[in-house]
Parts: structure tokens; C-alpha cells; sequence
């Protein structure tokens, strides 16, 4: 009899079997080889990719995801990135220098305005200040719990009420003025994009300071690929299978019978990463999803790790004008042999566009949007398409093929998905983790959302 089984082992799955695994009796089912989801690694002949989420940024002292991995023992050695991201926009290009006044001193060589200090310094301060405060507790699973939660987020919309009630575009027009270049408008917008899943228009200021700061955080590239991450954390998480796909849980006499392809199992409780018996609401309406494109580069230039590239309009059959790149190191043989370069390319898209498709229609929508990706992304970079050794992508079905979602990137961070519309982390006997049931994104959010579940549990066995 286990105390907890544990479906699914992308971030939340990981982390939570890591936890949970030292307090109790714990197994974590895992239906492909490898361990990570969305953001784990995967190898295609002599060529390793990331899968869709490649970017590790925040691992530092005084942050969530630090703590998290320092009081389990988890320690990582990477290299980290002095520019986490460099955005290009009509041939102009940013570099998000880690470094704030470097930065600064850099946005005024390519977008010159005299505000860009105080904004900045702003920006910076107020996502410190809201770090250094940060302690929440989340669990919609009853009346009482739901006025813990109430509770707990009241303090924090106390102390941060003004820059939360605060329309994000409203506000960086205040500092601007509205004769403010478009394209620093632009690049505002499409970075908000990437971390909150939204723009300027749909959300508030608070959310607007934690997307664009954290360059200024520390960043790291991970050698041999995001999956290693994971090589790390399996080894404090337990009892783990992998290969192994759930099939159901049947409530027996207070505990549950989980079904799978290879066994049957004993449990007390299940945690889920995703939505198990319509537990969180279809009404979210979640279908903001990805395109991913792989491909291996042949070429002597150096590469930044990680590249936003902006058009003008957007691309067919996505919600984006921008697409997100990133390279392998030029010395991480794992990935590509030298001279080479595995490269990943995302764009947001939504799951109903690649819905009630014919084979064919699906095949020319995919090969359309290839062709776009790659020709904007050669043009950009200066790349010869003769260089591109191998390409092929992914889209929403793609994923969920392979790790059962279809929708990825967690709901938008904006005012009409206020944090009583997330799923709950307990509903019944079983727990939720994950970017759908916790308002923040990325590995730092997936790992907030589990130490938020971790307090729900050990609150709940006491009880």
C-alpha cells in the first residue's frame, strides 16, 4: 500500500515525488522512458533536443526553487548566462543583459528615451520586494480553506495593491509617454508574452515587473540538455516507473486501486500534474498550446543561448509574432557534435487550429508555418537554409500523442483568470500540481506550485 502514487513526471510530478518520497511511501508512474514532460530531452539519431521549455532561470539564494532544491539535498553545476535573452526586432537588437545597469545603459543605446532608468530601477524593485514577500497558501478544497487562501493572498494584495490594480500598458505609458517608439513597445509586449502567457492590454503591473525581471535573476544553460536537470532530481524522488501508463483509480473501501499498463496498484491518495475526472473546469478554456520546430545547424558561428525573434504581423495559424530560440552550446557535445547546433523553436499557437483537420490540411498547416519559422529565423540570424542538416515539428496533437496535453504554457496571467479561477490543489482524495492549478509559470512556478501542495498535504494528514 502506497501513501501517495504520483501520475506523470514532468516538473511538478518530479519535484513532488521528491518531497513527498521522505515523508512517505510514494511511486511515480511515468508512461514514456524518460522523465521531464514538456520540458524534459529527447534523442533523434546523433542528435539530442530540448523538448519545448528551455530556459532554468531563478535558481539563487532567497528564491523558491533555490530553497526548494538546497533543502532536499539537490545540488546542480551549470553555466551560467550573462545575456539570458537577446530580442531582435526590425533589426534592432536587445540584449537582456543580466547585469541591470549594463542593461540599461544598453536599452538607451537602442531605444533612447530618459525614463528608462527610473522604469527599470522600478521594475526591478518591485519584483524584489514582491520575492522577498512572498509566502501564499492556495487550496480552494472547502469553505475553511478557501478563507486560509482568501487570507493568505489578502496579505499579499495588501502589500502590493497599487502595481496589481494597475493596468501594465496604462502604467508603462506613464513612464513613456505615448509618443513612446513601437517596436520598445513591441518588445515590452512579446516579452511579457514568453513568461505570463499575455499582453501589456490583459494584465496588471505586478505581473508585468516579475515577467521582464527575470534576466536579472540568475540564468543558467544546462549542458547535455533540460533533461539532465531531471537525471539530477530522480535520484531523491523514490520509487519511480517508467514506461508505464496510467489507465485509471477506483475508489476501494477509502484507498484507490490504480490501474496501469503493467500493474495494479494500492494507494491512499494520487497526485495528478494534469486533469483527472473534469477536477478542474473545462470553463478555463484552456487551449493556448505551442509549435515547436527542431533542427540541427551545421555552422562555425557562435550563437547566443536564447533568441527572441519579432515580425511585424502574425504567423499563420498562431497567436504570435514572435518566435523563441534556442541554441546548444557550441562545446556541449551531448547535444550536437562540434560544429553543429541542436536548436529548438517555439510559437504560441492554439490547440483548436489544428482541430477537424484532414491528414492533408494538417500536413500543409504544418508545413506552412515550418517554412515561416525557418525563413524568418535564417534572415534573422544570417543563417544559409543550406546549413539546416534536419528539421521536423510539433505541434498541439504532437504533445498530446506523447505526454497527454495538449495545452501548455499554464493559463494567462491576466485580470479575468484571477487566482480563484485555477484549479484547486486538493479536490477529494486527490492533489494537483502543475502550471494550471497555481498562479506562476516556468520551473520557479511548477516548484512554488508543489511546496504550495506540499503545506495542502501535510496540513490535510494532520487532519
Amino acid at each position: 500500500m502506497y501513501d501517495f502514487i504520483i501520475v506523470g513526471g514532468g516538473i511538478g510530478g518530479v519535484c513532488s515525488a521528491v518531497t513527498l518520497s521522505q515523508k512517505y511511501k510514494t511511486l511515480l508512474i511515468e508512461k514514456e522512458p524518460h522523465l521531464g514532460g514538456c520540458s524534459g530531452t529527447f534523442t533523434r539519431g546523433k542528435y539530442s533536443y530540448n523538448i519545448g521549455a528551455t530556459t532554468f532561470a531563478m535558481y539563487q539564494e532567497g528564491q523558491v526553487m533555490k530553497k526548494f532544491f538546497d533543502a532536499n539535498k539537490l545540488s546542480f553545476d551549470f553555466m551560467k548566462l550573462d545575456i539570458p535573452i537577446s530580442v531582435i526586432i526590425n533589426q534592432k537588437t536587445i540584449h537582456r543583459y543580466s547585469n541591470l545597469e549594463r542593461f540599461i545603459t544598453h536599452i538607451n543605446e537602442v531605444f533612447p528615451h530618459n525614463s528608462h532608468q527610473r522604469f527599470w530601477n522600478d521594475i526591478f524593485t518591485l519584483a524584489q520586494s514582491f520575492y522577498k514577500q512572498y509566502d501564499v497558501y492556495y487550496n480552494k478544497s472547502n469553505l475553511f480553506e478557501l478563507s486560509k487562501t482568501l487570507f493568505s493572498f489578502g496579505k499579499q494584495f495588501i502589500s502590493f495593491a497599487s502595481p496589481i490594480l494597475k493596468n501594465a500598458n496604462t502604467t508603462l505609458l506613464s513612464y513613456y509617454g505615448e509618443n513612446i517608439d513601437k517596436d520598445f513597445i513591441e518588445f515590452i509586449d512579446n516579452q511579457l508574452l514568453i513568461v505570463a502567457q499575455t499582453h501589456l492590454k490583459n494584465t496588471n503591473f505586478l505581473t508585468l515587473a516579475l515577467a521582464l525581471s527575470y534576466p536579472f535573476y540568475d540564468n543558467f544553460y544546462i549542458e547535455g540538455g533540460m533533461g539532465k536537470i531531471f537525471d539530477v532530481i530522480k535520484e531523491k524522488a523514490g520509487e519511480i516507473h517508467t514506461k508505464e501508463e496510467f489507465i485509471t483509480a477506483v475508489e476501494n473501501n477509502g484507498t484507490y486501486k490504480v490501474y496501469t499498463t503493467k500493474d495494479v496498484y494500492e494507494t491512499k491518495k494520487i497526485v495528478f500534474n494534469t486533469t483527472y475526472q473534469n477536477n478542474i473546469k473545462e470553463k478555463n478554456h484552456l487551449t493556448q498550446s505551442a509549435f515547436v520546430l527542431y533542427l540541427t545547424l551545421k555552422s562555425e558561428k557562435e550563437f547566443h543561448h536564447h533568441y527572441q525573434i519579432i515580425q511585424e504581423k502574425v504567423f499563420n495559424n498562431t497567436i504570435s509574432k514572435s518566435i523563441f530560440v534556442s541554441f546548444s552550446h557550441k562545446d556541449d557535445t551531448i547535444m550536437a557534435p562540434i560544429g553543429e547546433y541542436s536548436v529548438t523553436i517555439s510559437i504560441h499557437t492554439d490547440t483548436t487550429f489544428w482541430d477537424r483537420l484532414t491528414k492533408e490540411e494538417y500536413r500543409q498547416k504544418k508545413e506552412t508555418l515550418q517554412k515561416e519559422i525557418i525563413t524568418l529565423f535564417c534572415n534573422t540570424l544570417k543563417i544559409d537554409t543550406k546549413d539546416i542538416i534536419n528539421s521536423f515539428g510539433a505541434t498541439p496533437n504532437t504533445f498530446g500523442r506523447y505526454i497527454k496535453r495538449r495545452a501548455l504554457g499554464g493559463m494567462h496571467l491576466e485580470f479575468k483568470n484571477y487566482f480563484l479561477k485555477f484549479g484547486s490543489p486538493k479536490v477529494g482524495d486527490f492533489y494537483y500540481c502543475g502550471d494550471n492549478i497555481f498562479p506562476a509559470q516556468g520551473w520557479a512556478g511548477v516548484v512554488a506550485g508543489v511546496v504550495n501542495m506540499e503545506k495542502v498535504i501535510d496540513a490535510s494528514f494532520k487532519n
